[in-house]
């Protein structure tokens, strides 16, 4: 009971009231951050994403602490708060009510909490709370996926190396392969030419003695001696050609051994270069030595004979009349240096990588000739390399295309060696052996010995770069006049002087060849008429083709028979038919008055005017003076010089030609044709044309018509 002012209270037991009473438990909650020691409002760094707190930071804000709160105010005293992340299995006490963390790392995290009443022993469900730390910038996705495409790319580039690596080890087998393979082709091909050259020189001596049998022979007149001593300089040239096919062959086959002796190198040069002087007096050429004094060197004196004289060969065959060739012989401490300088048209930088290659040498002789190495030549300086390198010594070149080109050899002193009987003898060759040899270049006399006839049958004009052969041809050729050139700028030269009636042309030649020279004349509408026939030692299906398609009448391959040639120029310079049997295509006119390419010019521009005007009754001879931009006193001029009708009179020859033509080849009525001829009226046309045929053209036209008509009759009788 309780007293009260106005009685008591009496407190009893409520029967619907339950007897145990239900105790308060709050929950816990996130109540403040602190991030980096500095305190922050945790609505502004946590977010509501799928009813879970997250807490987002940045990757430099990875030292946190979170408070902890529970809504209990009279028993706080008995609350222990503990903490942990998801990832941890040990719980955490909570001091100061805050969860702490120091350097996370970028991630996605849980953080847990609870509290446990230690009075009660009651613990309250787990709180959780999401935190993201993000990453750095380079470590963000997109840093990443640039990371794998630098990866992938890296990984394909290596792949890309592995598989180049392989391709060119592939390829390093294919050309070691392919090298053991020219190599041996090579050593065929070489072997073959070195058996060939063999058996050239029983030939060569059964050629060589007769000729000097016959030249010892008191009654050989001047004619047989001419001809005799060219068939012996020519077998000459080519027993040099064999023996350098010999040296090459022992050289690459390492047949050829040293013999190293005390050489006069002075002397040696001086005399092989003596025996040049005769002919660079013949081709105008400056040849200037400078040979060091007294030089007394241990080498191969055969070799360095060999390299010094293929040298000044070469210096010889590709320099110009007028140009320079300089010599120089030097003694550099214990090395030797010898250069060969000469003017012309110099080494491109392609043709100094080739021009000691030894598989070109004997891959094809005629592409080296048309390239400007000619077989001897291209031998050899092949052979000069093999000699150099066979002295261990170094040969460079240097060119300015156009301009000059120099050859440098420089050669170590070598250890004198026993006396070897098997080496060759040094010879060095004199000034006869030289022309010899180098006749190519001596340009002599290329007259006939006998006298061209004063009635010759027509005018040749013949283009070849071997001197020889033009003397030949202008000699077997003797009842033709004939013209020579030693190139295809020459010929045409030539040719715009004086028109031929046929030209002779080789293919292989230096600077332009036969092809384009051919090429030239048939595109040109004044020299397209004149035959062409082609003289060359390619003999092959393909270079035929090439001939003919060019323009070329005719392909003669070498060697040759004079009564064949003869017969084909006999052919291609035979008169025209009689011009009654056939109808011209156009109006001719007398051209063997026309001597100069400018005077034909002029007189085919006249004609090709008329003809193109023909229609117009109005044309006159002041109109095509005007046409072609001449004064009309200077047009009559030129025509009277030239001996050719008068440009009034060649238009009325054109006139009437053109309408004979029309009569003879189409049905057109005679008022058509004298419409299309320009006649201004029918009585004009009669009088010209019966002046010139003798007959009205009616009656003209039914006389041919008639016997035309009359011919496949007889012709069937018989």
């Amino acid at each position: 009971f309780f007293g009260g002012n106005n009685g008591f209270v009496l407190a009893a037991k409520n029967p619907e009231v339950p007897t145990e009473r239900k105790r308060y438990h709050p929950p816990l909650r996130f109540s403040r951050l602190l991030v980096n020691g500095e305190r922050r409002p945790m609505h502004r760094a946590a977010a509501d994403r799928d009813e879970t707190e997250v807490l987002l930071l940045r990757h430099d804000e990875n030292n946190i602490s979170i408070g902890l709160s529970v809504a209990e105010y009279i028993n706080s005293a008995n609350l222990e708060l503990f903490y942990r992340m998801s990832d941890d299995n040990d719980w955490i006490r909570a001091s100061d009510y805050l969860a702490t963390f120091n350097r996370l790392a970028y991630g996605s995290y849980e953080l847990q909490a609870r509290y446990r009443d230690t009075v009660t022993g009651y613990e309250s469900p787990v709180s959780t709370m999401r935190l993201r730390v993000a990453p750095p910038w380079y470590m963000s996705g997109v840093a990443q996926s640039f990371y794998l495409l630098v990866a992938l790319m890296m990984g394909a580039g290596v792949i890309h190396r592995l598989k180049r690596k392989e391709r060119m080890r592939r390829l390093l087998q294919i050309e070691k392969i392919e090298r053991e393979h020219n190599d041996q082709l090579y050593e065929q091909k070489l072997r073959f030419f070195t058996n060939i050259t063999h058996e050239f020189c029983s030939p060569l001596t059964l050629i060589y003695g007769p000729c000097e049998r016959l030249l010892s022979y008191d009654r050989s007149d001047n004619y047989v001696r001419r001809y005799v001593s060219l068939i012996k300089q020519n077998a000459e040239r080519l027993n040099s050609l064999i023996q350098e096919v010999i040296d090459f062959r022992r050289l690459e086959t390492g047949h050829r051994e040293l013999n190293v002796d005390r050489i006069a190198i002075s002397a040696m040069s001086t005399q092989i270069l003596a025996a040049f002087e005769h002919l660079a007096e013949q081709n105008a050429l400056s040849l200037v030595g400078d040979i060091e004094p007294d030089i007394q060197f241990n080498t191969d004196g055969s070799a360095f004979t060999k390299i010094f004289y293929n040298l000044v060969s070469n210096a010889f065959k590709y320099t110009p009349q007028g140009g320079v060739i300089k010599v120089s012989v030097r003694k550099d401490g214990d090395a030797l240096t010898l250069s060969v300088y000469n003017t012309g048209k110099g080494i491109t930088a392609e043709d100094r990588r080739r021009i000691f290659n030894r598989y070109e040498v004997l891959d094809n002789l005629e592409v080296n000739a048309t390239k400007g190495l000619s077989v001897r030549n291209g031998l050899g300086l092949a052979i000069c390399h093999s000699m150099v390198h066979f002295l261990d010594g170094t040969i460079d070149i240097k060119s300015e295309p156009g301009q000059y080109a120099e050859f440098i050899v420089k050669l170590p002193s070598l250890e004198k060696t026993a006396p070897n009987p098997a080496s060759p003898d040094i010879t060095i060759p004199d000034a006869m052996t030289v022309s010899r040899i180098m006749s190519d270049k001596s340009p002599g006399d290329i007259s006939p010995v006998q006298d061209t006839p004063t009635e010759s049958k027509g005018r040749i004009l013949v283009v070849d770069d071997d001197r020889e052969m033009l003397i030949l041809l202008r000699e077997g050729l003797d009842c033709y006049s004939v013209e020579t050139a030693s190139a295809a700028d020459d010929a045409m030269a030539r040719m715009r002087d004086r028109l031929p009636d046929l030209v002779i042309t080789d293919i292989m030649m230096p600077d332009r060849d036969g092809i384009s020279l051919i090429s030239e004349i048939k595109a040109n509408a004044i020299t397209a008429s004149i035959p062409v026939i082609v003289l060359s030692a390619k003999h092959t299906n393909d270079d035929r083709v090439a001939g003919l398609r060019a323009g070329a009448d005719a392909y003669v391959p070498k060697p040759f028979t004079f009564s064949y040639l003869l017969a084909v120029i006999d052919r291609l310079t035979a008169p025209r038919r009689d011009a009654g049997a056939a109808v011209p295509a156009h109006y001719s006119y007398d051209r063997s008055k026309l001597q100069h390419y400018d005077d034909m010019k002029l007189v085919d521009d006249v004609v090709r005017y008329i003809e193109e005007h023909l229609q117009d009754e109005k044309l006159t001879a002041p109109m095509i003076a005007e046409g072609l931009g001449i004064g009309i006193r200077k047009l009559y001029r030129r025509f009277q010089q030239l001996e050719q009708p008068s440009p009034s009179d060649m238009i009325r020859e054109i006139r009437i030609s053109h309408a004979m033509k029309l009569m003879l080849t189409t049905t057109l009525s005679m008022k058509e044709i004298i419409s299309m001829c320009g006649y201004r009226n029918r009585g004009s046309f009669y009088k010209t044309f019966m002046k010139k045929y003798g007959m009205p053209p009616i009656a003209y036209r039914e006389e041919l018509t008639s016997q035309k008509s009359d011919e496949p009759a007889s012709s069937d009788e018989e």
